[in-house]
């Protein structure tokens, strides 16, 4: 409508600059001798010598200001159409002087362009001033007329406003018309599906995105031909909202399935906006529809997703819950609800510590924060309460979930029941700790009478008279009171071993001397069983980082296994080799072998390797798990090997070498009993056999003996007897060891007294009692005469040098 309007104002305008042009030319040929005025119904004709008068209701109609002038520019003639624009009668305006109409700041232009109109035409824009003081821009053309005629000058006077809101409406029309060419341009670019549509409601236009979805050309689609390509079941609906939102003039947004030009139904975003002309007139509408289908898809597989995974969530035995990355739950499984027999409001966001025990809220709480802060994986144990009341406990954890900018944006969490779980292990640990307990007491009470034996059997051989049939006797029974002490060590050592109790006392060592050492144990066994043993160990130096008394306790353990199972007579192979970094040591026998499935379970505690009727010497099954406890604590590994039953064995140690070195240093001067500081020993025991035994023994080697049986009776005797040693039983009835030890530590000559706990308790923590209540030593029963002598010696002489 605009457009059309411009066009005709445009089409009018120039047939007035060709009329005023026409009439400038008239004028100047002298055709034209008067000009014809309309005033209040009838013509005036004012008279201009030379003009022709067909031409007189010509300049009356021109739209252009017309006048005629002298040279002076007093005005002879002026058309209706100037005096209009400046708002004057006619007559009023015959007789003055153009330039009074002529503003001010303009008049020097003004008289510029009149004079050069005295030889030829002149141009120029001045303002006229109008009756109303207003001021209106104007272009001026004046004309020199011929010289005989009254008048000198011919003007034509064009308003340039109307001139100038022409060109704004032609530029206007020129940017309407390339806005128009640019949004069809772009719109027919964009892969989005554009259309427009008018007052009517029917559409206009379909972008060419459009067209190409579709399959169909622009003239099937118009008016409401589209809606022929919308999914039967969405058709009325879409229809609808549309036709309501173009009633009420506003926006909307809708979804739904739009067919393709190859038949598949694809589900389209549509978003229409009303549009409006300029002097706000309603236009129609104009949208645009996006594809969603991949996203309704990815949707739909989210959602399905999600419905999996609250399904498994709801269902899995652990209790499960995200939060947000700042720790505030967002979700709870259905276990948990159930569980707690609480809502999702009632412990949303930190809403879960109601449900924790408070002995354990606070440092849940830190622990959270501290992950969180970290972005670590986070791990808790914690007793939590039920809808019952009752506290059960729960592994906790939780992981991070990360964008693919590796940030977190939530957590995801699980809690484990682990209530009999922790049970278990109580009643495991409860039954380690009974076990350990009945070990210590069975060691206890087994050793209690072993020590008066083997201290008879050393009675009779410093007593008895020589006779090859006693010694032998006394032989045996020895062996086998070292077997079975040794047995009750073993029971020991796998308590400790179990329980990690056990510390190496580490140094360079050499490992030639732990192999005679573990020889020198075994040799008794070996010699009594009539093997051949062989010994094969190189002349360099094998230093290994390691515990002697362990690493000879490992070895001697193995030449034990191979004595226990090699039939009489059989032969042992002991030798030692370098491996690279490392030291092998073999021991390899001739006896029963060991079958290949039996292979892989020989060291497991308490098992024993099945053997023949007549080799009834299977043990307890400790020794071989002693052997590879001890050797991986030293950094090494043990390894068995065999051919098969019948066959014989080969255990292989394998140690690390160390560069340290051996430690030097002179010998010492063997330290030797002194009667005078042994002359007198208390031995209090409540066992009759094993006091008297020991106090016998040692009367035998020189030393001044009392002997009590029980704690108050050693008290007496110490003040009265005066002792310079007490070997002193910890388990005795009434007043024990430790109680008498702490006594006598209290008299004021105590210090110079030895007191030797001598006891079947020999666990770790009954050696530090020992210690905490005043003993020098602890000795475990039946005490080995070596090393008591040894233990009395070095007390002797350091009792001499500090006398």
């Amino acid at each position: 409508m605009k457009v059309d309007k411009l066009q005709a104002e445009n089409a009018e305008l120039r047939l007035r600059l060709e009329e005023a042009e026409e009439t400038i030319r008239a004028i100047q040929s002298g055709a034209v001798d008067a000009f014809v005025v309309e005033e209040a119904g009838e013509h005036r004709v004012y008279t201009l010598e030379g003009v022709d008068r067909p031409y007189r209701l010509f300049v009356e109609q021109m739209q252009q200001g017309a006048a005629t002038m002298h040279a002076d520019g007093t005005i002879v003639y002026c058309n209706r159409q100037l005096a209009d624009l400046l708002d004057h009668p006619p007559e009023k305006m015959l007789g003055a002087t153009f330039s009074d109409f002529v503003a001010a700041e303009d008049r020097v232009m003004y008289e510029n362009v009149l004079a050069q109109a005295q030889t030829e035409a002149g141009r120029g824009e001045v303002r006229l001033r109008r009756a109303d003081g207003g001021l209106v821009s104007v272009y001026l053309t004046f004309s020199a007329l011929p010289k005989d005629g009254g008048a000198a000058i011919g003007l034509l006077v064009t308003d340039l406003t109307t001139q100038r809101r022409h060109e704004q409406l032609t530029a206007a029309h020129h940017a309407l018309q390339e806005s128009e060419e640019r949004f069809r341009l772009m719109a027919d670019a964009v892969p989005v599906l554009i259309w427009v549509s008018d007052v009517t409601k029917g559409c206009t236009w379909f972008n060419k995105s459009w067209r190409i979805f579709s399959g169909r050309p622009l003239e099937e689609l118009l008016g409401n031909g589209w809606a022929q390509d919308v999914h039967p079941d969405d058709r009325d609906r879409c229809l609808n909202i549309y036709a309501t939102r173009f009633d009420a003039r506003q926006p909307f947004s809708m979804e739904y399935r739009l067919k393709r030009h190859d038949g598949e139904y694809r589900w389209v975003l549509d978003d229409g906006i009303p549009r409006f002309e300029a002097d706000g007139t309603f236009a129609g509408y104009i949208g645009s529809c996006v594809d969603l289908t991949e996203r309704k898809r990815a949707e739909e597989a989210l959602r399905e997703s999600e419905e999996r995974f609250r399904m498994l969530a709801d269902n899995m035995a652990q209790l499960a819950w995200t939060c947000d990355q700042l720790g505030d739950v967002t979700w709870y499984n259905q276990r948990w609800l159930d569980y707690t027999g609480l809502s999702f409001e009632e412990m949303r966001d930190w809403g879960w510590k109601k449900v924790h025990h408070p002995d354990h809220v606070d440092r849940v709480v830190a622990s959270v924060t501290r992950s969180r802060e970290l972005g670590e994986v986070w791990e808790d144990t914690f007793p939590l309460r039920g809808k019952d009341g009752q506290y059960q406990w729960f592994l906790s954890r939780a992981v991070p979930i990360r964008n693919e900018r590796g940030e977190i944006v939530r957590w995801f969490g699980t809690n484990t029941n682990v209530t009999e779980r922790i049970r278990m292990e109580e009643a495991l640990k409860e039954g380690d700790r009974r076990k350990d307990e009945f070990l210590a007491v069975l060691a206890h009470e087994l050793r209690n009478p072993l020590a008066p034996i083997r201290n008879a059997l050393h009675i009779l051989r410093m007593t008895a008279q020589h006779d090859p049939a006693a010694e032998r006797v006394g032989e045996m029974m020895d062996r086998q009171v070292n077997h079975m002490v040794r047995l009750v060590d073993d029971l020991m050592e796998v308590s400790r071993i179990t329980r990690g109790s056990i510390e190496l006392r580490t140094e360079p060592v050499e490992m030639a001397a732990i192999i005679r050492s573990a020889v020198e144990t075994s040799r008794p066994l070996i010699d009594a069983a009539g093997h051949v043993l062989t010994l094969a160990i190189p002349p360099e130096p094998l230093v290994v980082q390691g515990d002697p008394i362990r690493l000879a306790q490992v070895l001697a353990n193995l030449l034990n296994n191979a004595v226990k199972y090699t039939e009489a007579g059989g032969r042992i192979w002991l030798s030692a080799r370098r491996e690279a970094d490392a030291v092998a040591i073999s021991v390899r026998d001739t006896g029963m072998g060991i079958a290949s499935d039996m292979l892989p379970r020989v060291f497991e505690l308490f098992t024993q390797v099945e053997h023949r009727a007549n080799r009834a010497q299977g043990g307890l099954g400790i020794g071989l798990a002693l052997v590879k406890s001890l050797v991986e604590m030293h950094g090494g590994r043990v390894a068995v090997h065999s051919d098969g039953v019948g066959r014989g064995c080969e255990f292989v140690v394998r140690l690390p070498l160390t560069a340290a070195r051996l430690p030097t240093g002179a010998p010492g001067k063997e330290a030797r009993l002194s009667d005078t500081a042994l002359r007198r020993v208390l031995v209090v025991d409540d066992n009759q056999d094993a006091a008297d035994s020991l106090g016998l023994l040692l009367k035998l080697i020189g030393a001044d003996v009392q002997i009590v049986y029980n704690g108050v009776e050693a008290l007496e005797a110490f003040a009265a007897y005066k002792p310079t040693v007490v070997i002193l039983d910890i388990g005795m009835p009434g007043m024990d060891g430790h109680e008498v030890a702490r006594r006598i530590r209290r008299e004021p000559h105590s210090k110079d007294v030895t007191l030797i706990a001598l006891t079947g308790w020999g666990q770790e923590e009954d050696r530090n009692c020992s210690k905490g209540a005043g003993f020098d030593a602890h000795l475990v029963k039946p005490v080995d005469l070596h090393v008591l002598t040894e233990l009395l010696a070095s007390w002797s002489a350091r009792s001499s040098t500090l006398a």
